[in-house]
């Protein structure tokens, strides 16, 4: 009896911290960074991956390796898929395993061809595409993000 009354205790904390945290994990105003995608064209409704893009940070862009990513549910030409990118302190915290949000987007606007994106370093990457007839997905609800461009000698961006 004393386990259960712990368990539901520890259950309640555990329920008030998430619903605390969802609500006040509305972006800032401005994003840190913005990520554009390279225009997609969907033949069928089986949609793409979507695996690359430049990310544009201070000024610098540089180049973007994604896993886990797709887009799709409707043919399309052109199809834009573009993000704003919130809580880098550096170009290399936007390298890190994402997850979805889950529960009710807390600015009201719930709608398929968005996707919030969230790394244990504290980023969010709030995708959308130009088309409300798509989806954007997270395969198995993580997308790994990677900047290929880095190694030991430092950074390069792209031009």
């Amino acid at each position: 009896m004393i386990k259960n009354k712990h368990l539901n205790q520890f259950a309640c904390i555990v329920a008030a911290l998430l619903i605390s945290s969802g609500a006040s994990s509305a972006p800032p105003a401005k994003p840190d960074a913005v990520i554009h995608f390279s225009p997609l064209d969907l033949t069928d409704d089986g949609g793409a991956k979507v695996k690359q893009a430049v990310f544009t940070y201070q000024g610098q862009a540089y180049e973007v390796k994604l896993h886990g990513l797709g887009v799709g549910g409707a043919k399309g030409k052109g199809v834009k898929v573009t993000g704003e990118v919130y809580g880098l302190k550096n170009v290399t915290d936007l390298e890190d395993i994402y997850v979805t949000d889950l529960s009710q987007d807390t600015r009201g606007t719930v709608s398929s061809e968005t996707l919030s994106l969230y790394s244990r370093r504290g980023v969010s990457i709030h995708l959308q595409t130009n088309n409300p007839q798509l989806s954007l997905a997270a395969g198995g609800d993580a997308v790994t993000v990677t900047l290929p461009q880095f190694d030991t000698s430092g950074p390069r961006s792209v031009r």
